[in-house]
């Protein structure tokens, strides 16, 4: 932005009319304002600003929008707004919106009829502001989003699983990745012959944990899985087939693949539980901790005793046992014995206790504390969205996004070109990356040459160098891949691009934020700085209002500040004109230490309010102040008086600026012919 003058009231100012017209701005306003709905029914009108029509069903819109963000929690992104609250008043009538709307439109509206939008300064803030949301907006909407969506959808449910894997690396010879496949369709054809698909898998799969006769993956049976907890194809597989029924054969990074799907369940809400453990050492003693933990169990069931002090004396689970066995918040996907699982999600009525419970740690009982809601999808997108960002799934979305522009837009890559460059062969695209690096520290290698292009933007040597120097893991990889991953990094970046041509609500957000600017640029320009300078009508509208411009009585303090309290003097039992003077020479006396007075009214933060009641000469602290510690001393009273024009010039030129800029307001309603129709606004809930 263009430099000006500050003023000490441009914050207040811009923090009342940030406030004011953000909402109407995050409220999602369309793109410039009021449509040209010219066609729209008379009693339809609300409002008409240099020709554009506001229509009722706009301006229900809008104000719904509006209501929304003042209740919203997420902090405004518009520059200067650093807090949107609801007005003190109360909600915000229909009318008093329509006003506000129109005054926030006209602004805007003269701001670029008097060309700032065209500043290059204000240009190159939209940029940067653009390049700053526009990849984290790609990232939400189009690759990690719909991930996260679609994860929270599925989880909703868990399924019950068998698979039989037949194992082949993904870059196998086409010979070996037909064998696997083979191997497995004849599988099938067991299994459509009435073979059973447990002793196929113990037979023949190649998950290692197919061979067990019993425990998690016996026999292929991976049991109750959701979404997040598999690869990508497998998952989608598995919530695609419906039960009592055997997929297709498919293929995942670790082989191919069929499955089996049992049942189907809803996925249980997180529970908090408590639990006593009876450790097992060994299998001799195993006998005994099972008798203890129904003893336990008798106890509680007859009544007889506390589970938390039962908790407290027998359970070996030191940790828990301080907390009465609390255990705290149990999901459904966390990692734990699938028998304590099952019987913690089991228990129907909180309060209950479960049957002993056996886990390779020993025996349980398990009490049920409280049963929570299930997260809605808002609740969970934060972590669901940490999750989905350690999911190989992620880079599979960014390919396919990636791919999409480079086929819309037509795209090369001249992996040869580059292999010979750090090889000195053609066909050398399978070696490592690594020396596409050194290219950059070597002087003497030309690396302007042309190398790839995308629709028509071009790219060379050094730009692919740049990319491998800047991503290390690229460094191990060989340059055929090193190329796919520059090509997605390029892609990605045009699809940022792309998003305000492409994308409505990105439009839309980018026009809120040049609107915004357009308000302040507008508003600093026309109204804060003339109104700050024009110097005769502010000592005119002090002379004409002195009323205003009064202190009331107030209670002088002197304060001392420093870092610490060793360095603020001992009031001790000194005379308080003597302790006055040790502040005073204190404050000389060393840099650490600085004297400032305060004057006291009625609304004095809560630690100085002591003071307000007290004796002259009385003495508060060392209290936090700012940082600092202080020391206070009260000296006396100054009855409330008139201030001179020079004390009272930042409330005079806030009120100067509120009344010059509803003049600047009237000219803007006249000189672009508004109109208003009061009478056509739909009713709205004004409870907001």
């Amino acid at each position: 932005m263009d430099s000006l003058p500050f003023h000490p009231t441009l914050p207040h100012s811009l923090g009342r009319w940030m406030s004011a017209v953000a909402v109407i701005i995050l409220s999602a306003l369309g793109t410039a304002g009021p449509s040209a709905a010219q066609n729209a029914a008379p009693d339809s009108i609300v409002a008409v600003i240099a020709g554009d029509t506001l229509t009722d069903t706009q301006f229900a819109d809008w104000y719904s929008r509006s209501a929304r963000a003042m209740n919203s929690d997420e902090p405004a992104v518009e520059p200067g707004n650093d807090d949107i609250t609801e007005s003190p008043d109360g909600p915000e009538s229909p009318e008093d919106f329509l006003e506000r709307y129109i005054d926030f439109r006209l602004k805007v509206r003269a701001a670029r009829d008097a060309g700032l939008d065209t500043l290059a300064s204000l240009q190159q803030e939209i940029a940067s502001y653009r390049r700053q949301i526009a990849r984290p907006t790609l990232m939400d909407e189009q690759i990690i989003g719909p991930i996260v969506r679609e994860m929270y959808e599925r989880r909703q449910e868990e399924i019950d699983v068998s698979h039989i894997l037949i194992a082949v690396d993904e870059n196998a010879a086409p010979e070996d990745t037909l064998r696997a496949y083979k191997k497995l369709a004849s599988i099938v054809d067991s299994l459509e012959g009435g073979a059973s698909f447990a002793s196929m898998a113990r037979a023949h799969s190649d998950d290692p944990s197919a061979s067990r006769q019993n425990g998690p993956g016996a026999g292929g049976r991976l049991g109750y899985m959701t979404a997040g907890r598999l690869v990508k194809p497998f998952e989608d597989e598995m919530y695609a087939t419906a039960v009592g029924e055997r997929s297709n054969v498919f293929r995942t990074q670790y082989g191919y693949h069929v499955l089996n799907v049992h049942d189907r369940r809803e996925r249980p809400a997180p529970i908090r539980i408590a639990h006593i453990l009876i450790r097992s050492q060994s299998p001799e003693d195993s006998a005994a901790a099972r008798t203890t933990a129904d003893s336990l169990l008798t106890l509680l069931r007859t009544g007889d005793a506390r589970f938390d002090s039962l908790a407290v004396q027998y359970s070996d689970d030191e940790r828990s046992a301080q907390r009465g066995g609390e255990l705290g918040v149990l999901q459904p996907g966390q990692n734990i014995p699938p028998s304590f699982r099952d019987a913690a999600f089991g228990l129907d009525e909180v309060g209950t206790v479960s049957d002993v419970v056996s886990t390779r740690f020993g025996f349980h009982l398990i009490k049920l504390l409280e049963r929570r809601e299930r997260p809605s999808l808002d609740e969970a997108y934060d972590r669901l969205k940490q999750q989905a960002s350690r999911m190989s799934r992620v880079q599979m979305r960014e390919k396919e996004v990636a791919t999409r522009v480079l086929q819309r837009r037509g795209a090369s890559f001249d992996t040869a070109a580059v292999a010979a460059a750090a090889y000195g062969s053609p066909q050398a695209v399978d070696s490592l990356a690594q020396p596409l690096v050194e290219f950059r520290e070597n002087e003497e290698t030309d690396t302007s040459a042309q190398i790839a292009v995308i629709g028509d933007s071009t790219y060379t040597l050094d730009d692919l160098s740049r990319y491998v120097a800047s991503t290390p893991q690229i460094r191990r990889q060989s340059i055929r891949e090193a190329a796919q991953g520059f090509m997605t990094e390029q892609a990605l970046t045009i699809a940022a691009a792309e998003l305000e041509e492409r994308d409505p609500d990105f439009r839309r957000r980018m026009q809120e934020y040049r609107d915004g600017l357009l308000l302040f640029e507008y508003m600093q320009r026309f109204v804060w700085t003339p109104a700050t300078q024009d110097t005769s009508s502010l000592r005119k509208m002090y002379r004409e209002h002195t009323d205003r411009y009064r202190f009331p009585d107030r209670v002088r303090v002197l304060r001392l500040l420093a870092p610490a309290d060793s360095l603020l003097p001992d009031p001790g039992d000194s005379p308080s004109d003597a302790f006055a003077g040790e502040m005073i020479d204190r404050a000389e006396a060393s840099t650490l230490v600085e004297a400032d007075t305060l004057y006291l009214t009625d609304d004095a933060p809560e630690s100085q309010q002591s003071l307000l009641a007290a004796e002259d000469g009385a003495i508060v602290g060392p209290i936090e102040s700012g940082g600092q510690r202080a020391l206070l001393m009260r000296l006396g009273v100054d009855p409330a008086r008139r201030m001179t024009f020079q004390e009272a010039r930042s409330r005079v030129i806030r009120d100067y600026q509120d009344a010059y800029e509803q003049e600047v307001l009237s000219r803007l309603r006249k000189e672009y012919r508004v109109e208003t129709f009061p009478s056509h606004l739909p009713q709205m809930d004004e409870s907001r």
